[in-house]
């Protein structure tokens, strides 16, 4: 069983090694398009991600 960190650690290269490919296959043209886009918006996701493995304690419905 992974860690929430390991997690989303995992989760996080497998969607920067799917940008990576979507990326590779555009023609110069439209890596640009696609950066202002698409990318943009998942970064703040990837950052979403990392953040939430040191911030979980604190989310947790109080009891």
């Amino acid at each position: 069983c992974l860690s929430d960190s390991d997690r989303n650690a995992y989760e996080l290269k497998v969607l920067q090694g799917t940008m990576d490919q979507i990326r590779s296959r555009l023609s110069p043209q439209n890596q640009q398009v696609f950066q202002n886009s698409v990318e943009i918006h998942m970064q703040h996701i990837q950052l979403g991600l990392g953040q939430t493995g040191s911030l979980t304690p604190f989310m947790a419905p109080k009891t």
